[in-house]
């Protein structure tokens, strides 16, 4: 898998606050940046091998006619 390249942060700073609809991480309110979820291209190949490795599932729809 993919490493990330920025410095890592303390475990306890991804604590969330609240359940389920109204979870939060208090964290990001006191960013000075934004975060960048755009993967790396060998994060990318890590995700295309995972879905190329993954079963597939049968449809819970109505079969065609």
């Amino acid at each position: 898998m993919t490493t990330a390249n920025k410095p890592p942060i303390a475990e306890n700073s991804l604590a969330m606050v609240g359940h389920c609809c109204g979870a939060r991480f208090p964290i990001l309110e006191t960013l000075e940046e934004g975060i960048d979820f755009t993967p790396s291209s060998a994060a990318r190949a890590d995700m295309e091998k995972l879905k190329a490795a993954a079963v597939p599932t049968a449809s819970a729809g109505p079969k065609p006619d």
